[in-house]
């Protein structure tokens, strides 16, 4: 009985596993090894995701940092521009207390702004030639003389 083949039925504890239970064992070590590499790829998805570079966080801080600030700066450039459409330095208000006008920086046309003219060099907005000698004031200030004596020309 040593050298005879037993057929697939018996159930001898010596006997070779079935056909069927063989190929049930290899495609349950096949789909265990599936998952755990799976698995292992999402561990490592995970991980890298929740890494991030210092670099990178410091430059979105960085970005958002300029955004911010560009922000304000527009706020504060739509505020001025509300007070000073013109942006001669002269509030609107002041403009209008002055006669000048709001919505032309240099309202004589002299080449100074309006509010240049009254805190700087004590001309008079509404007039090119604030002295009357012929020279216009911006044009006295460019040559160094006094836009306000007719007498330095």
């Amino acid at each position: 009985m040593e050298n005879e083949i037993m057929p697939n039925n018996v159930t001898d504890n010596t006997a070779i596993a079935p056909e069927p239970e063989r190929k049930s064992k290899k495609f349950g070590i096949i789909v265990l090894v599936v998952i755990l590499i799976a698995a292992g790829v999402l561990v490592f998805i995970l991980l890298r995701a929740k890494k991030t570079d210092p670099v990178v966080l410091s430059d979105m801080a960085n970005e958002q940092k300029l955004i911010e600030e560009e922000k304000q700066w527009k706020d504060n450039l739509n505020q001025t521009a509300a007070i000073d459409k013109d942006f001669d330095n002269l509030y609107d208000t002041e403009e209008a207390k002055n006669g000048t006008d709001p919505n032309n920086p240099d309202t004589d046309a002299d080449g100074i702004l309006d509010g240049g003219e009254i805190d700087i060099t004590k001309t008079n907005p509404l007039k090119a030639d604030t002295d009357g000698d012929g020279v216009k004031d911006g044009r006295e200030i460019k040559n160094g003389t006094d836009p306000l004596n007719p007498l330095s020309k």
